[in-house]
């Protein structure tokens, strides 16, 4: 398998957005308030082909809703905010 059939495989897997590119089309489209929007993946051959896999992904709310209140909130209390409070100390 070439680098780049592997680093096709880091971004779509089955026909779907791979959890970390999915999970920053949500942040996305909440923040832009999208109800909807296109993953583009060039294929690994794309310079020969010019093949692009096009991915629809709906907003979930409760998906980014879960995301929000479980992963950033916590990544803010243990990351962030201990260095904004040690910058000012």
């Amino acid at each position: 398998m070439s680098q780049r059939s592997k680093t096709y495989k880091n971004y779509e897997k089955n026909g779907e957005a791979t959890e970390k590119y999915f999970a920053q089309m949500q942040l996305q489209m909440y923040l832009t308030q999208k109800k909807t929007c296109v993953f583009c993946v060039a294929d690994p051959d794309y310079d020969n082909n010019k093949k692009v896999t096009l991915i629809n992904i709906p907003f979930k709310s409760k998906y980014i809703e879960n995301l929000i209140n479980n992963k950033l909130i916590v990544f803010w209390k243990n990351q962030i905010y201990p260095l904004l409070y040690k910058s000012v100390k």
